[in-house]
C-alpha cells in the first residue's frame, strides 16, 4: 500500500511539473506573457494557478495582461441560456459578486465618462485640456484646478438618487445574497441606497483628504466650495 502511496505522490508531482510554466527559460517580459497568452484563457485560470502552484511571480502579469486576456469571451455556463435561468441562477446563489460603473448611474442623470457626450468630452471641449485624465493628476490640478472642481460640480453627490441598479444590488444584501459590491464609481450613490458591503476601488466623495499634511474630512465639509467651483 505504501508503495502504492509513493507512485501515486510521484505521477501526482509529475502532472504537476507538465502544468506548470517555464518562466525561468523565459529570457523577457514579453517571452513570459506570450507564454501567459499562451497556456491561459482568463485572469481567473492564473489566480488559480497561483493558488495551486504559489508561483507568486504571475501576480504582476495578472495586472499588465489583463486587458489581453478580457478580449477574449468568457466560458459560457452551458445550462443558463435565458432570463428565466438567470433568474434561477440569482435565487439559488449566496456569494454574489456585483462588478458596477458608470453605467449603473447613467438613469440617474449621471454622464458616463468616455461617449461623445460623457464626462470626458465635456471637459475636454470646454477647458482644452490636452487628455481629459489629466484631471486626475496631482501636479495637472495644482496647475489648473478648474477641470477638476467642474467634474466634482457635475457628480456631486447630493445632485442625483439611487437608480433601480442601486435598488436591486441592496435587495441581494437584504436577502442575504451579496457577498461584495466592487464599484469604480464615485458618486456615493451605493451609500446612499444603503449598501454596507461594498467597495469603492476609485475611492468616493465620502471623505476628502489634504494632499499636503494627509488629514481627512468628512466629504460634505468641502459640499460649499465644491457646489461653488473653487
Amino acid at each position: 500500500e505504501m508503495e502504492e502511496m509513493e507512485e501515486r505522490e510521484e505521477s501526482d508531482a509529475e502532472g504537476d511539473a507538465d502544468e506548470n510554466l517555464d518562466l525561468d527559460g523565459c529570457s523577457s517580459l514579453g517571452e513570459a506573457m506570450a507564454l501567459v497568452h499562451q497556456r491561459f484563457q482568463t485572469s481567473q485560470e492564473i489566480v488559480d494557478y497561483v493558488q495551486r502552484t504559489k508561483d507568486t511571480r504571475l501576480v504582476g502579469i495578472i495586472a499588465m495582461y489583463s486587458d489581453h486576456l478580457a478580449e477574449r469571451p468568457r466560458a459560457k455556463l452551458p445550462d443558463v441560456n435565458s432570463l428565466e435561468d438567470v433568474c434561477k441562477l440569482l435565487q439559488e446563489s449566496r456569494n454574489i459578486i456585483v462588478l458596477t460603473g458608470a453605467g449603473v448611474s447613467v438613469s440617474a442623470g449621471i454622464p458616463d465618462f468616455r461617449s461623445a457626450s460623457g464626462i470626458y468630452e465635456k471637459l475636454r471641449s470646454e477647458f482644452g485640456m490636452p487628455e481629459p485624465q489629466c484631471m486626475f493628476d496631482k501636479e495637472y490640478f495644482e496647475d489648473s484646478p478648474e477641470p477638476f472642481f467642474s467634474f466634482a460640480h457635475e457628480l456631486w453627490p447630493g445632485n442625483y438618487e439611487p437608480t433601480k441598479c442601486h435598488r436591486f444590488i441592496k435587495l441581494l444584501e437584504e436577502r442575504g445574497a451579496l457577498l461584495r459590491n466592487y464599484t469604480q464609481n464615485i458618486d456615493t450613490l451605493e451609500h446612499k441606497a444603503n449598501i454596507t458591503r461594498v467597495i469603492n476601488c476609485h475611492g468616493s466623495f465620502a471623505t476628502a483628504t489634504c494632499v499636503t499634511c494627509k488629514r481627512q474630512v468628512d466629504g460634505m465639509t468641502l459640499e460649499e466650495d465644491i457646489l461653488a467651483q473653487r
